[in-house]
């Protein structure tokens, strides 16, 4: 058996914007909090038990101080609206509870029946959530249960070890008022442990905790935004670029010094938000102490001066120098690709078969080197990708960690210790090529034209600033505040969410906060914030009736209506909406769903008042595609499906094809039936023909288009 080994490097970035209004005291959004009772805790504890492996946490400021505030005793809306009462909710309370307390994965709401049932009899419309407060449709108890089982579902395994919780989880419903804030309490007051645990887990010397600039900011954007035209020529740009060095040295020096406050110990190394570097970035990082950073394999494959052909397997298994005059910072690059498995790929797997793919994937790395101490480096965000695991990643992480300490060809590292051992003479880089994790680029936060106004007013709003600086009729602790509000602003989070890569259901409260900050600029000058400022910068939308999938799904086909929860994060069409002036309320076909993984285009039809069973009996169900090999698929009970390309028939029972009908008609649809790879556009139409005769055809007059996913699809649109 070959005796070199892997050097495996894991770093997991725990991040969260910065939620909270510092003027007034206001919190808008709960993750921070919801995630450290799943995440922040559970993750470090479940790698580190029972094993001699070691890690990295990647743990930014903004989310340390939120943390600490809520130790200290902050709250948000969330919690806030759960705490009250339920026989003294308002209707705007109640409104908030239907709308928000539904949000976490179906995974966590399918475990508690009276959680499934709830989301059920609310539905997903809108306009009907709003008539349910109106109706009463909800009593007292299922609002109190609605406070208590949301919360109960953000519960991670440590928490669940709680006897208090354990009893919780068991009753299930009809809970009290007693018990509800029992779970608040307890949530609080596990708060406490967190920073603590991490502080432990260094002191036994089990991990590395690195961080990131304060707020989280794209660095290279601050230091120069024609930066992106190097990454992506001809990039859009604001009318008026930034050149903020001396705010990205801010933004770093603020985050280190934090840290060394919080932990004790300056941090040695650290992961730019989202891996975005830059030659001045770097040498930034280095003049403040830091001895590495990390970032994206693609940014090696753009600065190593190769052509990606000449490109060997041994490039990429080591660090790198960047040196600049007497500055050195050595440059660690994550594999792309076994990264991303575990973030998107692992969770529609078993563990045991997840776990050991990766070791695999690991194996054929080690076949295949030259070097004698090939490094990997595994980077990724260490609390979102959990929640499309059905156990929040539990029994994956435990094998994949049994796995990896059973393998005596795997040293596990920190980036530190690997540096110590082997980091004399190491390959050099000249040059740079700025990019971040995603792409290799900066398109994900510039360039749109909502990305592009968001950063001109705050680019105005910080001219302003600078003038009020000047004042000297304002404190010194006015000043450093108004300075803050800007550094929040230039945050990354903000700019993720304009334009149309990325979706969210909070996008208008992300839209809010973000001029709110720029908007207290003003404030703390005793100034009148510009009109511009309360507009928002999202562009309206006009909604056709289609909403877009926005991650991957694998439901169970099998008709029945016991599949809700798994489509949960695929797209829609609604007749009732997008008929144009004529509003037609007596379709037939009530609703179609679609989604879809790397493999598969799903359909799921629902009917009325007749179930889709009955209504195929009489009826025929055709699905057409326009493109590219003009494809026709029917369907109808009690028969096989049919399927034709160019109008001539290709059989029946396609291995690639799916049908189910019951309450609903679901059809799975294989992408290579259709002839289509990712990137290619899919657009088709639903009709429903009586004896050759179409008797409703949706849409009506254009067609449902998706776009067939590549593997970075999930990665590309988290949902917060």
């Amino acid at each position: 058996m070959q005796s070199k080994k892997i050097h495996l490097a894991f770093l997991w970035h725990m991040h969260q914007p910065y939620y909270r209004n510092d003027i007034n005291g206001e919190t808008i959004m709960p993750w921070v909090r919801l995630h450290s009772l799943q995440n922040y805790f559970d993750i470090p504890n479940i790698l580190t038990t029972g094993n001699s492996l070691k890690m990295m946490f990647n743990l930014v400021p903004s989310l340390l101080l939120q943390i600490e505030d809520l130790v200290k005793g902050a709250t948000d809306s969330f919690e806030e609206t759960a705490r009250t009462p339920a026989e003294y909710l308002s209707q705007e309370q109640k409104l908030f509870i239907l709308k928000n307390f539904f949000m976490i994965h179906p995974n966590k709401i399918v475990r508690f029946p009276r959680f499934s049932s709830l989301w059920e009899k609310r539905g997903r419309d809108w306009h009907k959530i709003k008539d349910n407060i109106n109706t009463g449709k909800f009593s007292t108890e299922e609002y109190r249960d609605l406070q208590v089982l949301y919360h109960l579902s953000w519960c991670g395994w440590k928490l669940q070890e709680s006897a208090e919780i354990e009893k919780l989880i068991a009753k299930g419903a009809n809970f009290s008022e007693e018990e509800k804030k029992t779970l608040l309490d307890i949530q609080k007051e596990y708060l406490k442990e967190i920073i603590p645990f991490y502080k432990h887990l260094k002191e036994e010397n089990r991990i590395e905790i690195s961080t990131s600039p304060f707020y989280h900011p794209i660095l290279p954007l601050l230091v120069d935004q024609k930066t992106a035209s190097k990454s992506t020529p001809g990039i859009p740009l604001p009318s008026r670029t930034l050149q903020l060095g001396v705010d990205a040295e801010a933004q770093l020096e603020s985050g280190l010094r934090y840290f060394k406050d919080t932990f004790g110990f300056p941090a040695r190394g650290i992961w730019p938000s989202e891996g975005s570097v830059s030659e001045d970035v770097l040498r930034i990082a280095a003049s403040n102490g830091l001895g590495w950073a990390a970032t994206d394999d693609e940014i090696l494959r753009n600065s190593s001066g190769k052509s990606k052909n000449d490109l060997a397997t041994d490039d990429f298994l080591t660090p790198y120098d960047f040196v600049n005059g007497d500055r050195r910072i050595t440059l660690f690059f994550r594999n792309h690709y076994l990264s991303d498995r575990l973030g998107f790929a692992y969770a529609r797997m078993k563990p045991e078969k997840a776990a050991d793919d990766f070791i695999s994937n690991l194996k054929w790395i080690r076949d295949n080197s030259k070097s004698n101490d090939p490094l990997v480096c595994v980077i990724l965000d260490g609390e979102n990708a959990w929640e499309f695991f059905p156990d929040n990643g539990r029994q994956f992480l435990l094998k994949l960690a049994s796995s990896i300490q059973e393998a005596d060809w795997i040293e596990t590292e920190t980036f530190s210790g690997y540096l110590e051992r082997f980091g004399q003479n190491l390959p050099r880089l000249n040059t740079i090529h700025p990019g971040s994790w995603i792409y290799g680029n900066f398109t994900t936060w510039i360039g749109h034209p909502e990305k592009n106004k968001a950063w001109d007013i705050l680019l105005k709003t910080r001219d302003e600033a600078e003038r009020f600086l000047q004042d000297p009729a304002l404190a010194e602790k006015t000043k450093d505040k108004i300075k803050n509000e800007i550094y929040i602003a230039e945050g990354s989070d903000w700019f993720w969410w304009y334009g149309d890569d990325h979706r969210t259901e909070f996008a208008a409260e992300f839209d809010s906060a973000f001029r709110q900050h720029l908007i207290n600029v003003y404030h703390l000058a005793g100034k009148e914030p510009p009109k511009e400022l309360f507009e928002p910068v999202l562009e309206a939308r006009s909604y056709s009736g289609v909403t877009e999938p926005v991650s991957f799904i694998s439901p169970v086909m099998n008709g029945l209506n016991g599949s809700f929860f798994e489509w949960r994060g695929s797209g829609s069409y609604n007749p009732n909406v997008s008929q144009g002036a004529i509003h037609r309320t007596n379709f037939i076909i009530k609703q179609v769903r679609f989604g879809f993984n790397a493999d598969y285009l799903f359909l799921r039809i629902q009917t009325a008042p007749q179930s889709a069973e009955q209504v195929l009996q009489n009826n025929l169900l055709e699905i057409c595609f326009s493109d590219p090999l003009k494809t026709v698929i029917q369907v109808r009970t009690g028969s096989s499906p049919r399927f034709f390309h160019m109008g001539v028939e290709e059989g029946y029972n396609t291995d690639g094809l799916i049908f189910k009908c019951g309450h609903t008609a679901e059809i799975g649809i294989k992408w290579e039936l259709l002839g289509l790879k990712s990137g290619d556009k899919a657009e088709f139409n639903i009709a429903l023909k009586e004896n050759s005769e179409t008797v409703e055809r949706h849409p009506a007059n254009t067609n449902i288009m998706v776009t067939v996913p590549d593997s970075s699809f999930e990665e590309r649109n988290w949902i917060v």
